[in-house]
Order: structure tokens, then sequence, then C-alpha cells
């Protein structure tokens, strides 16, 4: 198969779940097919390092550095950054696809799907969440109905339910995966033990991007509630920094809380490693990476019990709490830190459940598709 993964933000390695995703299975099938990546910008040096990859680049307008008008205009329609990227992306890609054909192309964001009026082969299209918004969903719709891949995916079965109430479009469940043996369960690093102040604290962390969809400020008033040896792990970055900084201030845990800033990939397990239980306060979560990193690192984590959050921890690899609720998140937490049995054993079951998720075996569900998707 000469499979072509189109995604103007895949080159990147400091992207999301998607991104992830798209690298992960571009890495695994180029073992037994011929795999090219159409992505934006520059190529980052550890990917570009692949030798089984073909990659082709092209200029586009990365979502964190376009205009503050162009966000409000994206707004008003309930569109969002990631739309931005892809109808900047197209019109210098295109030309590639008129010298070049593929038996298939796979897309990581829908309205990418536009890439058929130029690409022959069939096409895949997956969905790492679903279209929130009458105008949003009127979009996706009227260029999925247009462009009608032969192969739809969805991260989680609560996606694919949306994908099929929004869309019409009955779709495969392939979850994201996670490197079992990158992210494994080990002993804590002493240098970032004594680096962030961790001995003798209870450490809760948080990985993501500080959003309102994250749900970072009900973390913090959770912390607030916590005993005083209690210490929260920040990592990442975003729009709600400032925000977060102040909020810390005003709860009076400031001292409490360690802002470490957007911590690269391959950094994540010593954090994961190092925490007493990672939280997961997401107000919506189409999946959740970081969930699985967690469990797959053995950690114990409590998390939102929304989105596709559920179908990860089960019934026992984690407590799942209401979102948006200081209280019950730190209780929740409390709970864990409290009983070493317990935080084993959901540590254990949590590594049990990801290593049905390592990328081998998620990489074959998708081969799979693909190769059923051609004989249509």
């Amino acid at each position: 198969m000469r499979l072509c993964l189109y995604s103007p933000s895949l080159g990147e390695v400091v992207a999301g779940g998607a991104e992830t995703f798209g690298r992960e299975i571009a890495r695994r099938l180029s073992r037994r097919h011929e795999v090219h990546v159409v992505c934006g910008g520059t190529v980052a040096p550890e990917l570009a390092a692949i030798k089984d990859i073909t990659f082709h680049t092209f200029p586009y307008v990365r979502r964190n550095s376009a205009p503050a008008d162009a966000f409000r205009s994206l707004t008003r329609y309930h569109l969002d950054a990631f739309w931005l990227e892809s109808v900047s992306f197209f019109p210098a890609a295109k030309r590639h696809f008129t010298e070049n054909e593929y038996d298939l192309v796979a897309v990581l964001y829908p309205p990418d799907s536009m890439v058929r009026s130029v690409a022959k082969g069939k096409l895949a299209v997956h969905f790492q969440g679903y279209p929130v918004g009458s105008i949003k969903r009127r979009i996706y719709k009227r260029i999925l109905d247009r462009y009608d891949p032969e192969v739809s995916a969805s991260c989680s079965r609560f996606v694919a339910e949306r994908v099929r109430e929004s869309l019409g479009i009955e779709s495969a469940v392939v979850y994201n995966g996670v490197d079992t043996k990158r992210f494994a369960p080990g002993k804590r690093d002493p240098e970032l033990m004594e680096a962030f102040l961790l001995e003798d604290r209870q450490a809760v962390l948080f990985v993501g991007r500080f959003t309102k969809q994250k749900g970072v400020d009900t973390l913090l008033r959770a912390i607030a509630r916590m005993p005083d040896d209690t210490v929260l792990l920040l990592a990442g970055g975003g729009p709600l920094e400032e925000r977060l900084r102040a909020l810390a201030k005003e709860l009076g845990i400031e001292e409490r809380i360690r802002f470490l800033g957007v911590v690269a990939h391959h950094e994540l397990p010593r954090l994961y490693k190092a925490a007493n239980v990672v939280a997961v306060p997401s107000n919506m979560e189409p999946l959740g990476i970081v969930c699985l990193e967690a469990m797959a690192c053995g950690a114990p984590v409590v998390a939102s019990d929304v989105g596709g959050l559920p179908e990860l921890v089960g019934e026992d690899a984690g407590q799942l709490i209401e979102p948006g609720d200081p209280e019950g998140l730190a209780q929740g937490l409390t709970t864990v830190l409290e009983d070493d049995k317990l935080a084993r054993r959901m540590g254990a079951a949590g590594r049990k459940r990801a290593e049905k998720m390592d990328w081998d075996a998620i990489s074959a569900q998708v081969e799979d598709l693909y190769l059923a998707g051609l004989k249509e």
C-alpha cells in the first residue's frame, strides 16, 4: 500500500493527540508499506530521522501564531484554530497531489478531507473529536458528504456516538495508543524529586494545556482544600497561565504549585513516575492521552467522568469525579493519597489496561481498516 498521511502539524514534536496518533501510525506502518507524510513547516529532527518515511513539507499558518483578528473571526462562526491551519495549508500542498498518487490518503482533521478534490485514491478520516455548534456541524457535514471517505475512525466510543448523531457517519472505534516500553512503571528519579522539592510531599501531577477545557482552575481549588504537604506539578502552558498563577496566589497555595512549563514528550515518563497521583480534571475530553500514559506508567489517576475518560479508566484504574467540582476532586485525590494499597491496585490495573492499547496493536487495527477500505 502506498499511503499518505496529510496534516499541517504532523511534523511538529509539541502538538496534540491527533499528531501523536499520526506519527505513531506512520512509524509502524512504514515497516510494511510505503508511507509519505505531507505536513507543514519544518519536520522535527527526531521525526526526520525515521528513514522509512518520506516527508513533504509546505507552508501554513500555525494555530499559535495567527493574528488575534483571525481567531476572533473563527470564534464568531464557532470554528477553531485547526480550521485556520487547514485552509492555510491546502493551497500550498495541493500541487503535490497533482504530481503524486497514493492508494489511500488519511487525514487527522475532518475538514482536511478537501484534499480529495485533488488527490487520487481512497480517503480515510480520523475523528479525534466531533463538531460542536450548528455552523461547525454544517460545514463538517457538507465537506464529508462531498468527499465521502471510504474509512472513518473515531478515537473513542463517545466520539463515535457523537459523530453518528451530528454527521450521520458510522465510524470504527480505534483508540489512541501508548508506547508501553517508553511509558512503563519504574522508580522515581532522585534528581527530579530533589529539583521539585518532593521529598516527604504528596505530588499531584497535571499534564496538558492551560485552557478552559482542561479544568486546571478546578484542580487549583481542589489543592487548596487538601493538606499542606500536597504539592501540584503543572506540566504545560497556554492562554490561561497568568490567570492560573493569579488564582494560586489568591488561594494562598502558590508555594505548593510548581509551574514546569511545556515538558518534552520523551521526558514525561519521569514525571508520571514521580507523581503519587495524576489528575485529569477536564471539562471535556474525547479520549485523554495523558490519562492513558499515566496508566501505562502505573500511576493511579483521578479523572473527570466525561467524554472518553471512563472508557480508559474503567472500574479499577482510578477514580471518576464530576467535572467542575473542586470538593469532589479534592476528596478523590485525598482518597488515593491516603491509601497506598488502593493506589497500587489502581496503578497495576491501569498498566494492565494500557498494555492492551500499545501502539503496535493500535496500528494493526488501523492497517486492517485501511486495507479493507482499499477493497471498497
